[in-house]
């Protein structure tokens, strides 16, 4: 099984922040910027999130659409899932641990290309309290075949990432006081050479993230923000709006084309 460069290492970095626990630098007198992991990353069962999302290059919008974020959860266990669709179609699975003190990526499906990656040590996420600070860590991906069950290769994984206290949050949600700036530059050395992504995120304290872009090499740009989500059986949003939002940028988009 041949794998694409833009591999399924890309495609948490594209939809879901990352953020490490190891290897902190300058921390010494970093601000707190949070100190509750649900408020950074809501992951109660069947909690919901919507995203609208452009891929842009050159500074042209290429494409849009809908991704949505749905969490599996059991109190049972303290690991929990996401699946993530685009356009309806689910295109990758995730599965993390609360521990209580941080949240870590377990397994990164692509459900596009069949395959697992399984970190060992688990990339972190989130710990607390969250600190503004500058942090490094390494970890391994093994990977799979979701298809033949079987392990194909592994690769090295070096992620560095800054953290920044925000105010005065504007999104089509609402204003908020304060967030987190997330900044992730992630690494995958393949054998054939290294695949960089870039992310920039921006959290709010009871939403988890309310807009993020993300970048390869090539020049690609994907943004998302959160149009509407369930948390903890509370809506946020109005999703019934999605579609029609959805259909007046794909209709600029060709008045542009014309």
């Amino acid at each position: 099984m041949r794998l694409r460069r833009a591999s399924a290492g890309g495609v948490l970095c594209a939809l879901l922040l990352l953020s490490s626990g190891c290897g902190l630098l300058g921390a010494a007198g970093g601000t707190t910027l949070a100190d509750s992991l649900s408020e950074l990353m809501p992951h109660g069962d069947r909690d919901h999130f919507v995203y609208i999302w452009q891929k842009v290059s050159d500074g042209q919008r290429l494409a849009e659409g809908i991704q949505v974020e749905h969490v599996q959860s059991s109190r049972e266990s303290d690991v929990f899932e996401i699946v993530l669709s685009e356009d309806g179609v689910p295109s990758a699975r995730l599965r993390l641990r609360d521990d209580g003190q941080q949240i870590a990526l377990l397994d990164e499906d692509d459900l596009e290309q069949q395959i697992r990656l399984s970190f060992q040590p688990g990339l972190t996420q989130f710990e607390i309290p969250l600190v503004a600070s500058e942090r490094e860590m390494r970890s391994t991906a093994f990977v799979t075949s979701l298809t033949q069950d079987a392990r194909i290769t592994s690769v090295d994984v070096s992620q560095t990432i800054r953290l920044r206290p925000a105010r005065g949050i504007e999104s089509t949600l609402g204003n908020y006081p304060r967030g987190v700036g997330v900044e992730t530059q992630r690494i995958l050395h393949w054998p054939w050479g290294d695949a960089a992504y870039a992310t920039n995120a921006m959290v709010v304290p009871g939403l988890g993230e309310i807009r993020s872009e993300a970048s390869t090499e090539e020049g690609v740009v994907m943004r998302r923000e959160l149009a509407c989500a369930i948390i903890g059986g509370h809506s946020i949003g109005d999703c019934s709006s999605v579609a029609a939002k959805i259909r007046e940028l794909r209709d600029a988009r060709s008045s542009h084309v014309r």
